[in-house]
């Protein structure tokens, strides 16, 4: 190419630049902005584009307030209303627009409201603001319509018909489907819920004809913008051609137009006019040299979804302009138009489901408060996720909404059922608090159910029918699950039981309530393990800003008390509750505040030092003296209870205080022999404050932790002394007996009050036990027996040595009492691993036993038996049966055959016989004594479950592998649910299916099971213990079957330096082990 050639080329790339700008601004404009043929539109200039700052709804036809759907119209790119809308020629020279003129559309349509939309459209912006993108356009376009037109009718659901006039439609499309995403709003919501119909008027849904065009424009567009001190809109990029965004924004809009639940009427029209850009430009040229086309043909302007969509004979630019009721044109448009709101009025299919399963709003049931602080965070996580355009699937949505009693958990459902009433067709309020409770709620919705809709006698039964609350629920669910009845909302309020937890009364299954596949569910939750049912969200504490508001709400203005108080919701409650229950003025309030404060803090040593916020103890001692000068007793229950654990206070705890009077206040005796006076208090507590109804547990109650800690810093030391020796006798003398049944659930409850003890006996006593009285030695000795049984072997120890230290010095070493504590060290030590220690104890206590009370004392006979247990572990098999058999015999004359002590040693037996080899004879054992247990304390006991693991040993041992796993997974299913997933009885089960499991070759789930066993035994028992050790040994027997072989190696010698420590270099075990790592050397060569 020479140089002549080059610089012609450029000319021409210039001038075809120039020509294809000037076309688009041309012809383009018109499109978007639909003036008159004779008379191109310019860009718009500032000072007549307002809408540059937001959206603006003006009506255009008059109504008479008897009104029913609104009509609004959108217009294109670079364009603004009511210029698109109107019609000029030669005629009409002050333009006909067919929204407003009376004659035309507002004639078609009847009481309907028309307004047109205005919106930041302009093609060129200012230079000195950054360009909108879609999405910002989007979020104007909702807001403005939410607060110009749906934010003012009465119902928020009006319908809406829409007329999108081409780039409007793509707005509009973005508009909807942003109701579908995580990210929508409220105003995103109304807007979806009120939209019945759309008329697109030759939108490009897959980009113009002119896309070469628009790509050549685009130099000339933005040098022309940079003249003007301009920026080319982001807007243009929608219409230059189909993108992968818009491909994608049209599938999207095209399923929610389908959406089963509320589809909308869609219709399209396309241009058949032909337009040629270039003809603009060179009028003067022949026409065979620019031959036009539809700036956006069929295929573009068309939905899929629209099956017969209707041609309009006319250019682009008219596409949105009709002169007169005479133009063809404007007949198929006004008559699509007149056709949708005729169909719109009649009802759409939901609308129609509606109407038929719709219920009216009631607050039945629903706690409210006009005094509720409305809290926008939090309602928006419901809003997204239960509103129906908002959630991301179709079927059921579930929201939970957890956190502690008080929270205002409650009340935010209220308030969303409130404002949303008109998004559901029926809301029902349930009282989730028990299964009694929310079935009789369910009674009461059924009376809401439209008639005919479930049997009579189940909706308003009389009192002559026989309806059980289980048929009525039942039907309840059926109409919940009619395929057409979709959009219900169901609030379940206070579900705070947990019935994974033990039987617990009136705990349920919520899933079990939750059997339709569509609505809405809300849940109100004291349990965070509910939000694994759907969405969730946790409910913190009120933060400074929403403190205010709510004691303002209440209060007025009262900044002063408000700074008092620091900002802290329970504190506001408290004081709110002193002065509402005292009619007390806030300046009364301020003076005691001041006052109180005075006296309270000269001794600053009492001052709790872990918070040191001195508002909340002033505020909290002001209404503790008002709850003790109306209840002394109810003050004296917040003492005792500052020694127990803060978590749970129930009634029945008190019940030993029943017993043996004299040795209890008679406070304490009044309200153990008298329930009525008992939640007479609970109620004088909740209503300052003071506590909270228990999440999951009916009749109980709970303290804040702060609380809790400040009523034992508000006492003095003697008077700490007092009632922390009510604390132990309390928990001490309640532990129940192994062989009560069930007696693990409930020693599994006071768990937490017997560490609290233990804590404050620490704290106060030094670590010592007061031995000089008998009756806490006592107690203590059996908050002993309860960290045994629970597994808490160190714990355990430390009570044991208090209550021995105790009764030896009260009662003498020899007593009886003296000696069951040492029985017990014995078994304390075997548990643990030190059988030289345990074999101390079991030879002095049956010393004594059997010099006190004689050899065939039962007592006697409990420590031969023990010993026949220690015999086994060191291995000295022949000593253990002869234990046994002893012990056998005595029990089996003193107490008969069938006593579970009897049983125990059975069961003994049955563990040595197959250590021995004897399996026919150790299986005999085994099913007399799991026979036995069964019928004596139940399929689940824990001594039942201990014969039913054994009995899986044996059956390994035999090779009936299968019935092995059977009874393992019997024993660990029982064990996890009554001593929990780390007792040391439960690893043990653990450890056996680990063996199961390596027998079978399922090597993977072995490593599992004795891993699991493992780091629990090392975290229960430590490292050294024996039973730590077996998983030890175990793991380098599995390794080795792996080719792990260094692995291996290590474990075994951990092993054997373990088991040589605690059994001795000669036992059976070690010499084993030994032979183990000899082979394992020999293959490591």
């Amino acid at each position: 190419m020479d140089v002549n050639e080059g610089i012609s080329l450029a000319v021409w790339t210039t001038c075809l630049f120039v020509c294809a700008t000037a076309a688009w601004l041309w012809f383009y404009a018109p499109a978007g902005s639909g003036t008159a043929p004779s008379s191109p539109a310019k860009p718009a200039s500032d000072s007549t584009r307002s809408t540059q700052r937001g959206v603006h709804l003006s009506q255009v036809n008059e109504d008479n307030g008897d009104t029913d759907i609104d009509i609004i119209a959108i217009h294109g790119l670079d364009a603004k209303s009511p210029d698109t809308w109107t019609w000029r020629d030669q005629r009409n020279p002050n333009g006909v627009n067919w929204l407003a003129e009376p004659e035309l559309l507002p004639k078609e349509v009847g009481k309907a409201r028309i307004f047109t939309c205005d919106w930041p459209a302009d093609l060129l912006q200012r230079s000195d603001l950054v360009p909108k993108l879609d999405g910002e356009i989007v979020t104007l376009l909702i807001d403005g319509i939410n607060r110009e037109l749906l934010a003012k009718n009465k119902t928020r659901d009006r319908p809406i018909l829409f007329i999108a006039s081409c780039l409007g439609g793509i707005i509009l499309m973005r508009a909807l489907t942003t109701t579908a995403d995580h990210e929508c709003t409220t105003s995103c919501y109304c807007l979806r819920k009120a939209t019945r119909g759309i008329i697109f008027l030759a939108t490009p849904f897959r980009g113009t004809s002119f896309q070469e065009v628009a790509h050549w424009a685009d130099p000339g567009l933005t040098a022309w913008a940079l003249i003007r001190d301009r920026k080319v809109s982001k807007l243009l990029d929608s219409v230059k051609g189909s993108t992968f965004d818009l491909e994608a924004l049209v599938r999207k809009f095209t399923r929610f137009c389908q959406h089963p639940n509320r589809p909308f009427l869609v219709f399209n029209f396309y241009e058949l006019g032909m337009t040629s850009l270039w003809r603009k430009v060179f009028p003067w040229l022949p026409t065979l040299f620019f031959k036009g086309k539809p700036l956006v043909e069929r295929s573009s302007a068309t939905l899929d979804i629209v099956l017969e969509p209707l041609p309009l004979d006319r250019t682009h630019g008219l596409m949105n302009k009709f002169g007169s009721r005479g133009c063809e044109d404007y007949k198929k448009v006004a008559g699509k138009i007149s056709e949708f709101i005729g169909k719109i009025r009649e009802g759409r299919p939901l609308a129609q489901a509606d109407a038929c399963y719709g219920v009216k709003f009631s607050l039945q049931g629903m706690p409210t408060s006009n005094n509720f602080v409305p809290r926008p965070s939090d309602i928006t996580h419901i809003e997204k996720s239960l509103l129906p355009y908002h959630r991301k699937k179709q079927g059921r949505s579930v929201f939970v909404l957890h956190g502690l009693g008080g929270i205002g958990k409650t009340q935010l459902a209220v308030n969303f059922a409130r404002q949303y009433q008109a998004a559901f067709s029926a809301i029902f309020w349930l009282d989730g608090t028990s299964e009694d409770s929310l079935n009789q709620s369910f009674a009461n919705c059924a009376k809401r159910i439209p008639k005919g809709q479930i049997p009579e006698n189940i909706r308003s039964p009389k009192t002559s029918d026989k309806v059980d609350l289980n048929d009525i629920v039942e039907h309840v669910q059926e109409w919940l699950a009619k395929d057409d009845n979709v959009d219900w909302l169901l609030i379940f309020d206070n579900v705070d039981l947990d019935h994974t937890q033990g039987e617990i009364p009136g705990a349920y299954n919520i899933q079990k309530y939750l059997q339709s596949d569509h609505g809405a569910v809300l849940i109100t939750s004291r349990l965070s393990k509910l939000a694994e049912l759907g969405e969730s969200k946790r409910i913190e504490s009120a933060d400074r800003d929403l403190s205010k508001k709510i004691f303002e709400k209440w209060y007025g203005k009262e900044l002063k008390l408000l700074r008092l108080l620091g900002g802290l919701p329970l504190a506001l409650a408290q004081a709110a509750a002193f002065m509402r229950d005292l009619n007390l003025p806030v300046a009364s309030y301020i003076r005691l505040y001041k006052q109180q404060w005075d006296e309270l803090f000269q001794n600053t040593d009492s001052s709790p030092q872990d918070y040191g916020n001195r508002s909340v103890w002033t505020t909290w001692t002001i209404s503790f003296n008002a709850i003790e000068a109306r209840d002394k007793t109810a003050g004296n229950l917040l003492r005792l209870w500052a020694f127990l654990d803060n978590r749970e206070m129930w009634h029945s705890l008190l019940q030993v205080a029943r017993n043996d009077k004299e040795q209890w206040p008679k406070w304490l005796c009044d309200i153990a022999c008298n329930e009525v006076k008992f939640l007479n208090i609970a109620t004088l507590l909740l209503r300052y404050s003071m506590i909270e109804t228990r999440e999951s547990e009916q009749s109980s109650y709970s303290m804040h932790p702060v609380v809790h800690r400040w009523i034992s810093h508000i006492q003095d030391d003697a008077g700490k002394r007092v009632f922390l020796r009510l604390a132990v006798m309390l928990i001490g003398f309640s532990v129940p007996y192994r062989t009560t049944k069930n007696y693990w659930v409930f020693q599994r409850r006071l768990l937490p009050h017997t560490e609290r003890c233990l804590w404050w006996m620490g704290k106060l006593e030094g670590g010592e036990c007061n031995i000089e009285d008998i009756t806490i030695v006592y107690a203590t000795h059996s908050l002993g027996d309860l960290y045994l049984d629970q597994g808490r072997l160190k714990e355990a120890e430390t009570m044991y040595q208090r209550a021995l230290e105790g009764k030896e010095k009260a009662l003498g070493p020899d007593h009886t009492s003296t000696l069951d504590i040492v029985n017990n060290l014995g078994l304390l030590y075997k548990a643990q691993g030190r059988l030289k220690e345990a074999e101390t104890m079991y030879q002095r206590a049956l010393e004594g036993y059997e010099k006190a009370l004689g050899p065939d004392h039962t007592s006697t006979l409990d420590t031969v038996n023990n010993l026949g247990l220690l015999y086994k572990a060191q291995g000295r098999l022949k000593e253990a049966k002869t234990m046994y058999q002893r012990a056998l015999e005595g029990y089996e004359k003193a107490l008969g055959p069938d006593h579970t002590s009897t049983l125990d040693t059975v069961h003994n037996l049955g563990n040595l016989y197959k250590i021995q080899g004897w399996l026919k004879e150790a299986e005999t054992m085994y099913q007399r004594a799991l026979e036995g247990y069964e019928k004596a304390l139940g399929p689940d006991h824990t001594s039942t479950l201990n014969t039913v693991g054994n009995l899986g040993n044996l059956y390994s041992v035999q090779g009936r592998l299968k019935e092995a796993e059977t009874m393992y997974q019997r024993a660990l299913e029982g064990k996890e649910k009554a001593l929990g997933p780390d007792h040391t009885s439960t690893l043990n089960t653990v450890h056996n299916l680990g063996n199961l499991y390596e027998t079978q070759g399922r090597l993977k789930e072995a490593e599992t099971m004795y891993q699991r066993a493992l780091e629990g035994c090392e975290k229960a028992l430590g490292p050294d213990h024996t039973s730590t050790l077996d998983t030890v040994n175990n793991l380098g027997n599995l390794y080795l079957i792996q080719g792990r072989l260094k692995e291996a190696k290590t474990m075994y010698q951990r092993a054997l330096s373990g088991y040589s420590a605690a059994l001795g270099s000669s036992h059976p075990k070690c010499l084993l082990i030994a032979e183990n790592i000899a082979s394992l050397q020999l293959a490591q060569g």
